[in-house]
């Protein structure tokens, strides 16, 4: 997350988030050689984050929602 003033200048350091890792079954067929994909899923989720005080400003987002 870029935390940035209006005229694009950086207000406080970047939060950077654990990586979250995602997985898919894949399926062969013998003969053909054919690969079927199963849908995406992740074991975890993005926390939610709350944006740093800054004094003399109202963040637009004062959190930023978790993820899944």
């Amino acid at each position: 997350i870029h935390y940035v003033y209006k005229d694009g200048s950086k207000a406080v350091d970047d939060h950077v988030a654990k990586p979250v890792e995602f997985t898919r079954q894949v399926s062969t067929d013998a003969v053909t050689g054919a690969k079927t994909y199963g849908a995406w899923s992740a074991d975890q989720s993005f926390e939610a984050v709350t944006s740093p005080a800054i004094k003399g400003y109202t963040p637009d987002q004062a959190e930023i929602g978790s993820q899944t």
